[in-house]
């Protein structure tokens, strides 16, 4: 067997670390986000820009995905999948506009391709939009609503698709039954926007429910529901519609109970 001199080692070492770095220079990378990670104030009409390094396919546009916390869950799905233009993928709201002062999570994931390859490593940009107002905190008189049982935490949402945030508390009623009171906006799904709460449903989760939270979970453009149950460590997890359809009816069911090894607080 015949051996290789210290010089053909060396250039042999040498090409080979030559082709990994042209590998790795081959793959896109991203270069700016707009609106910038962490943003406080962002317009709720602007477009989420991903610039990368290298002009991409054509098929990466679903490689951008935008979620909304209070509007629907996944935005970029179907027609309004994001768009390819050269390095960029972007996705506008459009009249649909992101609610004031929501968090908005973009994801890039490693399917954005160039000719090069894919993307080296994904990454996910959360900010804030902006609110109006005069920013003086003065609240004017409102309506008290009645929930089932004691309430421990409040969140809001979408969740009826209809474009006015609703309301979920999260209640314990005898024994600790653990439930979740949706009260929709205006009472109905037609947008009234009312400020108002009405009808909806009450969910059954696990016992002594702590938190609850909305969030597409099931990828469907909808937003379902999540509980957090401290005292025997599970999450429940509701379904909108009761499946993964994007129905959006705002009526929950199905999903799981997940055990975790201790209890969440939140």
């Amino acid at each position: 067997m015949s051996q290789l001199s210290p010089c053909s080692l060396r250039q042999s070492l040498a090409a080979t670390l030559l082709v990994a770095a042209g590998a790795a220079q081959a793959q896109p990378t991203i270069t700016s986000t707009t609106p910038a990670a962490n943003a406080r104030a962002a317009s709720r009409t602007a477009a989420v820009t991903v610039t990368l390094s290298q002009p991409l396919l054509a098929t990466a546009g679903p490689a951008l995905r935008v979620y909304s916390a209070q509007r629907g869950g996944l935005r970029s799905r179907g027609a309004a999948t994001a768009s390819v233009s050269g390095n960029t993928l972007q996705f506008v709201p459009g009249a649909y506009a992101f609610m004031p002062g929501e968090t908005v999570t973009a994801t890039v994931t490693t399917a954005a391709a160039s000719s090069g390859g894919s993307l080296a490593h994904g990454r996910v940009v959360q900010f804030t939009t902006a609110v109006q107002g005069t920013g003086q905190a003065a609240f004017l008189a409102g309506a008290n609503l009645s929930v089932a049982g004691a309430d421990f935490a409040e969140a809001v949402g979408d969740v009826d698709g209809d474009g006015d945030l609703d309301l979920l508390v999260v209640t314990t009623g005898v024994l600790n039954v653990g439930q979740v009171s949706v009260r929709l906006n205006g009472g109905d799904a037609s947008g009234s926007n009312t400020g108002t709460f009405s009808n909806g449903s009450t969910v059954p989760v696990a016992t002594s429910p702590f938190r609850v939270a909305a969030g597409d979970v099931d990828n469907d453009g909808d937003l379902d529901l999540l509980t957090t149950h401290f005292a025997s460590g599970r999450v429940s997890v509701r379904l909108n519609g009761g499946d993964n359809s994007g129905s959006n009816t705002g009526a929950f069911s199905n999903g799981s109970t997940v055990l975790l090894t201790s209890g969440p607080y939140g």
